[in-house]
């Protein structure tokens, strides 16, 4: 009677299994990485002139650009935002009334470029609310703006190709009378992750 020789088949068993554990576990390791959690803030304001239509009650503004102070920098917890500059455009559409004060939605795009010229883009919306003066329509003076919502991201350019992000922001604008325009913060929170 032969004796049978299970030895290379049990070897060879072996190997494969040896190369395709850390395969998988490499695999999981990279889907299950954890988000990165993160906060910003910054000086901004109404940078430049924009659309705007108005049919009582309701006023509509068409990219309205809402971007980082000149001078100043974003201050991150987010190494790769840290030091950059944002730059905002949105859509919105507010309701009036006679007490001074209106509300509104709006939805746009943003884009903060990183020091080293990588540029995070992505999408907003929310909503915002303020005050006008009703007995004086073209004059700001003691007026504000208030923003929140929400905020996501799919990547973009140099560092932050494969990052995918989301949470929420809120901005609180007022009349500048120095500056003829709306100066404010705005201050964002949420997380982020890179693509395996």
């Amino acid at each position: 009677m032969k004796r049978r020789i299970t030895w290379p088949l049990t070897l060879l068993l072996v190997l494969v299994l040896a190369l395709v554990f850390p395969a998988i576990a490499y695999t999981a390791e990279a889907v299950d990485a954890p988000p990165q959690k993160f906060t910003a803030s910054g000086a901004v304001y109404i940078s430049g002139p924009y659309q705007s239509e108005q049919k009582w009650p309701h006023q509509y503004a068409e990219d309205e650009p809402v971007d980082t102070l000149p001078g100043t920098v974003i201050s991150s917890s987010w190494e790769a935002v840290n030091g950059g500059s944002l730059t905002t455009l949105h859509d919105g559409k507010i309701v009036l009334n006679l007490r001074g004060t209106f509300r509104g939605v709006l939805e746009g795009t943003f884009a903060i470029a990183a020091s080293d010229g990588s540029v995070l883009s992505g999408t907003m919306r929310g909503s915002v609310s303020g005050t006008w003066n009703p007995q004086d329509p073209l004059n700001p003076a003691g007026t504000y703006i208030e923003d929140n919502g929400t905020w996501k991201s799919d990547g973009g350019t140099g560092a932050f190709v494969g990052i995918r992000g989301r949470g929420t922001w809120a901005t609180r604008l007022d009349w500048n009378d120095v500056m003829g325009t709306y100066v404010g913060t705005i201050s964002m929170s949420g997380s982020h992750s890179r693509d395996r």
